[in-house]
């Protein structure tokens, strides 16, 4: 305002200079006032349209961020980490701002302000809302009388902090997705024990990959299609006994099997005679929404509409059966699955959240045991057993901010052989 304040003051001082010097070239004294007077009054009112116009940026910026905040909370796929929800919504938010302001403000149908394309500098998150800046060049005003052209130029920074329940919402849902996926693999894998498993055996079976010749050993088996029929019905009853946290509902339970190939003989038809191993799994989604309690202006795809922003997340769950020790299936491996790589960290941590990564010389499954101690305390269970399955990277979801943690990683294979690796640590940010 001062910087305003400065040019109005200038345009008023020369204002004054051009009436003393019309007065001594004996211009017309009374239209010489009335263009002056014109002038200031002029100057003054394009000053209220950048007031206007600022405003009107401002509420812009807020506007892009509870825009993007909302279609990120309601992309409904597994929750992303961290630094992704920053970006699925710092991103849209400048992409938003460029629209709103790509066009000239008019103030009072005279009066034009071109607002310049402001850049998303920084977009802050924390638990009581989202800091948000934008920065563009300057921002002008005009005005053409019959008389003379005038304009004025104004800085366009702004710097808002938009209060929104964008970032409450978001680690809510990864706090109740998280403690369904606990609740969920704890209650289903006592079920999955009491499903069938084991060695099945088939001749002259055609495939051009194991997974789809262990398909075709498992469908000829009538036991085991019976069993899997079993035990897709005890699970459908059985989730509903499964004690979820509140705003999480299960969706799509089904019964899979996960499969290793143990031997394969080709014959000279080119069919071959085949033994796989498999694991029953117990599949399924968990739906988790949420709605903040605090309405916000957005579009929401047929209109601007005054609503709530909603968290509408799913998270992928799974209990499989771990293989037996004691009893390995015959013809099995008795060697122990090898870490290729890591396990270690992938990218640095953040303040609630850390990423393991690992390859194995083969398909396993894994758990892994975190805490604030080397006694841990904490555990995720059960990547699967898919062949493909030997890179992975495993989000420790829930961390307290500023704190020092302990981890290790167990792999076992199909053969029920097992490796551990030592004990690593880290720190939130």
């Amino acid at each position: 305002m001062r910087g305003i304040a400065n040019e109005m003051l200038l345009s008023i001082m020369i204002i004054i200079a051009v009436a003393f010097v019309a007065s001594y070239i004996s211009l017309p004294q009374m239209g010489g006032y009335r263009l002056n007077l014109t002038y200031i009054q002029d100057v003054y009112t394009m000053d209220n349209a950048l007031d206007a116009a600022r405003a009107y940026s401002r509420t812009a910026l807020r506007y892009s961020v509870y825009q993007s905040c909302y279609e990120a909370l309601g992309k409904g796929s597994d929750i992303m980490a961290l630094e992704g929800f920053n970006a699925s919504v710092s991103g849209p938010a400048e992409s938003f701002m460029k629209a709103y302001t790509k066009d000239g403000y008019t103030f009072l149908g005279s009066y034009k302000v071109r607002l310049p394309e402001y850049r998303l500098e920084m977009t802050g998150f924390s638990q009581e809302g989202i800091n948000a800046s934008a920065r563009g060049d300057k921002m002008s005003t005009s005005s053409i009388l019959p008389e003379l052209t005038a304009s004025l130029k104004a800085g366009s920074a702004l710097a808002e902090e938009v209060h929104t329940d964008c970032y409450h919402l978001y680690s809510e849902a990864k706090r109740i997705s998280y403690e369904a996926e606990q609740a969920f693999y704890g209650h289903m894998y006592w079920e999955v024990e009491k499903w069938p498993r084991g060695e099945r055996k088939a001749n002259n079976v055609k495939g051009a990959t194991q997974k789809e010749i262990c398909d075709q050993v498992f469908a000829s088996s009538n036991s085991g299609k019976k069993g899997m029929q079993e035990a897709e019905q005890a699970l459908k009853s059985e989730a509903n006994n499964v004690k979820l946290p509140k705003g999480a509902v299960l969706e799509g339970e089904r019964a899979a099997i996960i499969w290793k190939m143990v031997k394969t003989d080709t014959n000279p038809d080119g069919t071959v005679n085949a033994t796989c191993y498999f694991l029953p799994e117990a599949n399924a989604t968990a739906r988790v929404v949420l709605k903040g309690t605090v309405e916000h202006p957005i579009h929401n795809g047929t209109g601007i509409a005054v609503s709530n922003l909603t968290a509408n997340f799913s998270k992928t769950l799974n209990a499989t059966a771990i293989p037996s020790k004691e009893e390995p299936p015959a013809g099995s491996d008795t060697v122990p699955p090898k870490f290729l790589e890591g396990p270690t960290l992938s990218g640095a941590p953040t303040q609630t959240s850390a990423d393991v990564y690992f390859k194995t010389d083969e398909a396993v499954m894994v758990i892994i045991f975190y805490g604030e101690t080397a006694s841990y305390g904490e555990r995720i269970d059960s990547m699967g057993l898919l062949d493909e399955w030997r890179e992975f990277t495993v989000t420790l979801d829930g961390l307290t901010p500023g704190t020092a943690y302990h981890f290790k990683v167990n792999l076992t294979d199909s053969s029920g052989n097992s490796i551990e690796s030592r004990d690593f640590g880290f720190s939130t940010a």
